[in-house]
């Protein structure tokens, strides 16, 4: 019996991969890894070095659901140790827009770099880095050109690039990113030591030098040396012209200043001018094998796959079967799938139906599905397999979309450790297994479908088709999800060698374990939605709720008279806690209202506002009925998800100001939790459409609201 109990304990909860320098809080307990087997791990207290304490995988597993274990990978690190004081005090959400543009294009360099360094393709001497930086550089100025513009921008369209930076600089950039154990956050700009920044050169002569390394991108694929006489044949002709009119002489530039300018040039453009475009991309996008995996959430592959429902449906053998205004109506539905694969056991560990093209909230979205936990999830699809694999993967490889290379999408996986490749555009190779992926869906999981299926998505209404279509694409995701657990995980994969990636998953997280995933706090502070208060006596007032605790009020004494907002995070899946954000740390501040643990923005405001309609007559009850519904909620919580969809809505940052705009003017007016209620909704009505409305006139973005303290000044070429 007991050797049964620890085959289901080994089967049924997650082996955790930890490291002899990650941090490890077991309630409230600092503790150190000592050694890994089968059964579990051995730690000692940080406080009592000499007390050992074993603890069981599945023990582990348990404390991590339940809240009470904590876990910061490589925590004790020597460089992480050494530079304590200089990294990691904020994270790069935290920082202002110019930094945080700053610290993804530095990384960028050095990303890059690093990996051709790694292929044997560079060296750190000046005449390979400079090659090494304009490839680079190349890579850079097109994906920002896609980003600034979208896909369909228009010819002539300004866009706004950086000059890449020196041998020197970049040298500089590396050492500080090495020594960190390639932690970004330290590429921020370090505005405190700026040099003299005077020309050298005088007016005339710069502008002399960008006309004449402009030419080095033509045809005539003229040298540099040779541009240089042409140059200083033209000076010759200016000075003669100066002492004529009695001015004095401007100098002759080196040819070494020439150089540095042609090396400032768009070294894709260049190469475009000089050799034409099909030879530059042959040659700033070389053809390079994939990246193996060996170990879960070693590396994991993201993609985003449009479909038409007219596409569907003639897969399904249903097209022909349709009238011209069903066909019509079919033809202007976009479908998209957003989804995640697990390298090493081809395990899809997120899938996500969009109602929108694809944006840097639906990126997020998925990610944060990766990371977490998805039994609920394929409970809510009917599914009879169990969709446990969740974690914090060490690499992610998605293309150059724009919803992926959006600063919020990196900045979530730069704060959650996780390093982010990007691969060339037209380059299915370095994603081959999510490619793979929505091949195997689309040949497999289409050709069930039958008639039945869509009858729902063309039904005739008063309303429009492809609104409609979006309404029931939830049927749609229900069956891809099934299919995604129940078939394609239990069907022998060739790749794997037919073993199957449910079976995968159990031997490698059996033999390796996975690295543990964020935590309800870490989930909060990362993904959470931003936005800034004031700390009242009462607390802080988020969304209808007061939300206090000593430390708010240890904050507010703080301040003194001096009060300001502070930076305020609120996980919509959760409105149970709020992170707060003080001197730099984040904080966790729970509800004054009790029962909202595991309650969503959504269910809270269709709950108030449900309330509202039904109570409006009577005020003073609508306290207890409130508390009531909250109780009730909970218990029927599983059934309501499973009837509503797979997954509760989420609303874009505007949408939830919006939200809170009504429950400002609906009015929690109790100066604290305990008082009186009166009519805590007020007067106020809730539209049907009230969060679909034009937005237009919407609340500011983040970075319009956000009260910041690092510097903005202006970006700096070197650093002295």
């Amino acid at each position: 019996m007991k050797n049964a109990h620890k085959s289901n304990e080994a089967e049924n909860y997650q082996r955790y991969d930890l490291g002899l320098n990650d941090r490890i809080i077991v309630k409230d307990i600092e503790y150190r890894l000592v050694r890994s087997d089968e059964g579990g791990h051995v730690f000692y207290r940080v406080s009592h070095p000499d007390v050992y304490e074993r603890i069981s995988h599945g023990i582990l597993a348990k404390y991590r659901e339940d809240g009470l274990f904590k876990f910061t990978p490589d925590y004790h690190a020597p460089s992480r140790a050494r530079n304590r004081d200089t990294i990691r005090q904020e994270n790069i959400l935290d920082l202002s827009e110019k930094n945080r543009e700053r610290i993804f294009w530095c990384k960028e360099f050095c990303d890059s770099f690093l990996l051709m360094e790694k292929a044997g393709e560079a060296s750190r001497s000046d005449e390979s880095m400079l090659q090494a930086i304009r490839t680079i550089n190349a890579k850079v100025v097109e994906i920002e050109t896609k980003k600034q513009k979208g896909e369909n921008g228009r010819c002539g369209a300004e866009v706004k690039t950086k000059s890449p930076p020196s041998p020197t600089q970049l040298r500089k950039w590396l050492k500080k990113y090495e020594a960190t154990d390639r932690d970004p956050i330290v590429l921020k700009f370090n505005y405190g030591k700026c040099g003299n920044r005077t020309p050298r050169l005088e007016p005339e002569i710069v502008e002399l030098i960008d006309k004449y390394a402009a030419e080095h991108s033509s045809r005539t694929r003229a040298k540099p040396s040779v541009i240089y006489t042409d140059l200083i044949a033209e000076l010759e002709v200016i000075n003669t012209e100066r002492a004529q009119r009695g001015e004095s002489k401007l100098d002759e530039p080196s040819i070494r200043a020439l150089q540095r300018a042609v090396d400032k040039l768009d070294p894709y453009l260049d190469y475009v001018g000089r050799n034409g475009e099909a030879a530059a991309k042959k040659k700033f996008y070389p053809v390079q094998g994939g990246v193996r995996a060996r170990l879960p959430f070693e590396r994991i592959e993201m993609d985003e796959w449009m479909v038409s429902l007219q596409t569907l449906m003639v897969n399904a053998g249903m097209w022909k079967k349709l009238t011209k205004e069903q066909k019509k109506k079919a033809k202007r539905v976009r479908v998209w799938v957003s989804a995640a694969i697990d390298a090493a056991t081809r395990c899809i560990i997120a899938l996500r139906i969009l109602k929108t093209a694809p944006n840097y909230e639906s990126a997020i979205a998925t990610l944060r599905m990766a990371v977490s936990n998805k039994r609920a999830i394929a409970e809510a699809a009917g599914c009879q397999s169990s969709w446990d694999m969740e974690g914090t993967p060490r690499l992610v490889c998605v293309d150059t979309g724009a919803s992926w290379y959006s600063d919020e999408f990196r900045m979530a996986c730069s704060d959650l450790g996780i390093e982010v490749m990007y691969a060339p555009a037209g380059m299915p190779q370095f994603r081959a297994r999510i490619e793979r992926v929505f091949g195997t869906i689309h040949s497999q999981l289409i050709a069930r479908f039958d008639g039945r299926t869509f009858a729902n998505i063309l039904a005739k209404g008063d309303y429009d088709a492809a609104a409609h279509a979006i309404m029931n694409i939830e049927q749609l995701e229900r069956l891809m999800i099934r299919y995604i657990v129940d078939v394609y995980h239990n069907t022998g994969h060739s790749g794997l060698g037919e073993e199957t990636p449910a079976n995968a998953w159990k031997r490698l997280r059996k033999d390796w374990g996975v690295r543990p995933g964020p935590d309800a706090d870490e989930i909060r502070h990362v993904f959470g939605t931003p936005m800034e208060r004031l700390i009242q006596n009462e607390g802080i007032h988020c969304l209808g709720n007061w939300y206090r605790s000593p430390a708010t009020h240890a904050m507010r004494r703080s301040m003194g008279s001096k009060q300001k907002q502070v930076m305020v995070r609120i996980d919509q899946l959760n409105v149970g806690e709020i992170s707060v954000r003080f001197n730099r740390v984040w904080v966790t501040v729970p509800c004054a209202r009790e029962g909202l643990d595991g309650v969503s923005a959504h269910e809270w405001f269709e709950m108030n506002s449900d309330l509202r309609r039904k109570h409006r007559a009577d005020a003073k009850a609508v306290r207890p009925i409130v508390n009531a519904a909250v109780r009730d909620f909970r218990a029927f919580r599983e059934k309501a998800v499973k009837d509503a969809g797979l997954e509760m809505p989420v609303y874009t940052y505007k949408q939830l100001m919006r939200l809170e705009g009504w429950f400002k003017r609906a009015g929690e007016q109790t100066r604290a939790a305990e008082s009186d209620p009166a009519d805590f909704l007020g007067d106020a009505e809730v539209p049907d459409d009230f969060v679909e409305r034009d937005e237009a006139a919407g609340a500011a973005s983040p970075d319009e609201t956000f009260v910041t303290t690092t510097r903005d000044d202006g970006f700096m070429d070197e650093e002295h």
